[in-house]
């Protein structure tokens, strides 16, 4: 019980300062340059795309015109723009087309080089990638290393826009009123964001990837922590005394394969509770811009499942001498 509520605080935690960093910033969408900025963007990554032999037979199939087009609605959507998407979730849209993890990275080292030819700043460059990893779960069929594989005969693509038969296309279009109020609100308040961490939580409990950093953390702590940063963070009526991001994972050695894991475990748990696209974007996209304070160069490796180095000091239990003396500093 006590790993549990360790995990549900010191994993959670992440999420929370995330939503903080995020509330303080323009839109990605904005940030990014617009509808213009990210038409330029997706026609050049579906050009580097379609000339890499890693990856480009698993589109052999697919209606040039429609991918792009749905693309740009779908990543336009995702970064907060007035945009609808409208086509297949990324699930059924990859479901048999056998895509490896080999094959993820080539996409995903795609998109860098675009997104470097475009001078993309580093923290909004840093909210696509992880936005992306976030979808691995949904895209990636194979853990293979392998690329370049042949795309499965029993594939079926959509339909070329505008065929009969075809599903309706991606487009940008003003889209529907969003919710209103702080993401406190439309997140659902406190019993929500409480539903999504116990499951995110569980999520995290049974992966082996990342649950041995959280192995030392004192729960009373995490769980008064976290319970009063994501009210406050969210627009709820708290106050959060805890310590920075940079301060609290110092020492810890995440890596960022472990990281990543984390992504994949908020994602299926905003997932299960049917998070709205514009949250769930938000949440995502402002954590991996925080992932500069939580992953350290030298650990930049695949590498999960690691050890929490010795020389790791938590911060001690709440209403210990030395606790109470953390916390005062915290506040200044």
């Amino acid at each position: 019980m006590k790993n549990i509520r360790i995990l549900i605080s010191g994993l959670c935690l992440l999420t929370i300062f995330s939503v903080s960093a995020f509330a303080q910033q323009k839109s990605l969408y904005e940030r990014l340059g617009g509808q213009p900025a990210i038409s330029a963007v997706v026609d050049d990554f579906a050009q580097n795309v379609l000339g890499d032999a890693r990856v480009n037979k698993k589109f052999a199939k697919s209606d040039p015109t429609r991918l792009v087009t749905n693309l740009k609605a779908f990543v336009c959507m995702a970064t907060g723009g007035p945009c609808r998407y409208t086509g297949l979730d990324m699930k059924t849209s990859h479901k048999n087309m056998g895509v490896t993890a080999g094959e993820f990275t080539a996409l995903v080292e795609d998109l860098v080089k675009t997104l470097d030819k475009f001078k993309v700043p580093d923290a909004e460059k840093n909210e696509l990638l992880g936005a992306l990893a976030g979808l691995k779960g949904d895209i990636v069929e194979s853990e293979s290393s392998a690329t370049g594989t042949a795309l499965p005969a029993n594939f079926k693509p959509a339909p070329p826009l505008g065929e009969k038969g075809a599903p309706a296309a991606a487009h940008a279009a003003p889209s529907a009123a969003p919710k209103t109020g702080s993401l406190y609100d439309r997140l659902g308040g406190m019993p929500a964001i409480s539903a999504v961490v116990d499951e995110f939580a569980g999520n995290v409990l049974a992966d082996n990837r990342i649950n041995k950093k959280f192995a030392r953390s004192d729960a009373t702590r995490l769980v008064t922590n976290l319970k009063d940063f994501v009210c406050n963070a969210t627009g709820g009526p708290c106050q959060y005394n805890g310590l920075d991001m940079k301060t609290a994972h110092k020492h810890m050695r995440v890596t960022t394969g472990e990281f990543n894991a984390l992504v994949e475990d908020l994602v299926k748990a905003l997932d299960k509770f049917n998070v709205g696209e514009r949250e769930k974007s938000d949440l995502l996209g402002a954590l991996a811009g925080l992932k500069g304070d939580i992953v350290k160069s030298k650990y930049d490796t695949s590498a999960t499942g690691t050890e929490l180095p010795s020389k790791f000091k938590p911060a001690p239990p709440l209403g210990s001498a030395k606790g109470s003396k953390a916390m005062k500093k915290s506040k200044k």
